[in-house]
């Protein structure tokens, strides 16, 4: 079961495994809510972290314009040698994630900021001012991504629904 842990630091949510094992999987802080739906920010990141190119990430919710609705960020640090090609990144993330937890929007980074206990600092990503590519902006519709990575690994039920 998904909890907090009793005596770790607030806000931290982990389960325990049959064996009593404690797991961290989020912050309950960076969950991000979308569409209705509360999305661990951890779940965002180990898909994204499947990317040959990508050495490190983290994704957070950023204002959608709709109240209590988030859009998605994913903030990328590359594998030396690899180029930024963002839309290689979707078509991945697309063939992994419910269309809900695609996120929006995505900027390289040099490196994710740290604290001294090797924790990212969410908030200073925050306000990371940089550019990023937008999927919408760009007239990428997840739908059609579905469509064309689908061929080989099965389009999502989420996408088979004709509009």
């Amino acid at each position: 079961m998904l909890g907090a842990i009793s005596g770790s630091t607030p806000g931290d949510a982990a389960y325990v495994d049959g064996d009593g094992w404690f797991h961290f999987v989020d912050r309950l802080g960076d969950r991000i809510r979308r569409r209705a739906e509360n999305i661990s920010s951890y779940e965002i990141e180990s898909a994204a972290a499947l990317h040959p190119a990508v050495r490190e990430c983290a994704a957070l919710g950023v204002p959608s314009g709709y109240e209590s609705d988030d859009d998605i960020k994913l903030f990328v640090a590359l594998q030396p040698g690899h180029a930024w090609a963002p839309e290689d990144l979707l078509e991945h993330l697309v063939s992994l994630l419910p269309h809900y937890m695609v996120p929006r929007y995505y900027q390289a980074i040099a490196a994710l900021p740290r604290t001294p206990t090797n924790k990212v600092m969410k908030s200073e990503l925050r306000a990371t001012a940089g550019e990023c590519w937008d999927r919408k902006a760009a007239g990428v519709a997840l739908r059609d991504v579905a469509r064309r990575v689908g061929t080989a690994r099965g389009v999502s039920p989420a996408f088979k629904k004709s509009t």
